[in-house]
């Protein structure tokens, strides 16, 4: 007899790749926790390869990258929006209306269909098309979601490594422990050969490991829908966590889109960090000197 879920989980990533540096390691937890991981990915195309004369990874190799890195992490199944080379980092040209119709209804893993408990969606950054996947998934969960009658409790912001280069500074005010699943995330990340590059570069995997210990960055905005736990009281307990801060963790941070923020227990059962706004806990050194690579969730 199968083991009983806890929740679906539906991660959004503009790329191939930009899951595992924003989210990995919360993802691999998550998966060893009894929840099913469902990704999409909006697009997928052929890519220069880095350090060559001019060669280039097709599309179905990069899908094959993108194969390998979801069941290291634990993925139940994933789906490609678009896979032409018209839109491929163009996505910024597409109206919002149909990523958005993509998003909640059309695709194969839309929101409706799969109905996640918990949702992560990229941040806004210097790349357009993070900042367009970005504002049609928040139009797409502004509450309510008429289209849902059971919304997910939470949407999760991820960084990416280049979100240092933003407008607008993520501050994170939770922290996931992801202690243990460190190896998963990089071992994702070697999947994706063709997106590797040499140190000191951000995407580079000894600049994602000088970058974790011990604060990791997975800064995420928290957002809340619908109704608290019907065990209100629960909602304070999720945040309250185990454990030192010093540990390797996500780190998360909460923008409301209508009223206060509520936090969910969500039923997690692995240690979860929550400093609030007024406080978070100090960078690492290698942040202090401005060597950080960011987005290592």
């Amino acid at each position: 007899m199968a083991a009983k879920t806890k929740g679906r989980v539906l991660i959004i990533a503009p790329h191939a790749d930009d899951e595992v540096f924003g989210c990995g390691g919360t993802m691999a937890r998550l998966s060893e926790a009894g929840y099913e991981l469902y990704l999409v990915i909006v697009s997928l195309g052929a890519v220069p390869l880095y350090g060559t004369d001019g060669d280039v990874l097709s599309t179905d190799a990069r899908e094959t990258e993108l194969d390998k890195a979801a069941r290291e992490l634990g993925v139940r199944d994933y789906d490609i929006l678009y896979r032409d080379q018209e839109r491929h980092l163009r996505l910024d040209q597409i109206p919002r209306r149909d990523l958005m119709a993509l998003l909640e209804a059309d695709g194969n893993l839309a929101f409706t269909k799969i109905r996640p408990k918990l949702c992560f969606v990229p941040s806004p950054s210097s790349n357009q098309d993070h900042e367009a996947v970005f504002r049609a998934c928040h139009s797409t969960l502004r509450p309510p979601l008429a289209s849902l009658s059971d919304p997910p409790r939470a949407a999760l912001i991820y960084e990416s490594p280049y979100s240092s280069w933003a407008a607008s500074p993520f501050r994170p005010e939770v922290y996931v422990n992801v202690e243990g699943f460190l190896d998963r995330k990089l071992k994702a990340l070697e999947c994706y050969a063709s997106q590797s590059r040499d140190y000191p570069h951000a995407l580079s995997h000894q600049a994602i490991r000088d970058g974790i210990p011990p604060s990791g960055c997975l800064h995420t905005r928290l957002v809340s829908f619908g109704p608290p736990d019907s065990a209100g009281s629960k909602g304070r307990y999720f945040f309250r966590g185990t454990g030192s801060p010093q540990c390797p963790k996500d780190s998360l941070s909460s923008h409301p889109l209508s009223g206060g923020t509520r936090y969910f227990s969500l039923l997690w059962d692995f240690p979860v960090f929550h400093s609030g706004v007024r406080s978070a806990p100090s960078r690492h050194s290698s942040c202090r000197r401005g060597r950080c690579s960011r987005g290592n969730g």
